[in-house]
């Protein structure tokens, strides 16, 4: 009897383990995923906005890629630097870090 399978797997009628489907890190069955890869959200794993790293929404950033942060209507955008080494910044895009 199988207990668990690796990441990207559930098991099947303790029998064996089967792939949860692209974008899916744990699910309990094909059809549903309880923890999706960043950059994507939901049961199903739906893809973020482009400039999301990780969401809760297609269109509502929960953390940002390096060099972005969170705008007002809760997307990512580039921060405001006059040299490329800005990594952070506060949520007016003035570079902190």
């Amino acid at each position: 009897m199988i207990l668990s399978c690796q990441l990207g797997y559930y098991v099947s009628g303790g029998q064996k383990c089967i792939n949860c489907g692209s974008n899916c890190l744990k699910c309990t069955s094909p059809t549903y995923c309880t923890t999706c890869m960043d950059g994507y959200f939901g049961s199903s794993c739906t893809a973020c906005h482009s400039s999301c790293l990780t969401c809760i929404r297609s269109n509502a950033c929960l953390t940002c890629k390096v060099g972005t942060f969170i705008n007002s209507s809760s997307l990512c955008s580039a921060c405001q630097y006059s040299n490329n080494y800005c990594t952070a910044c506060d949520s007016t895009g003035k570079c902190i870090k």
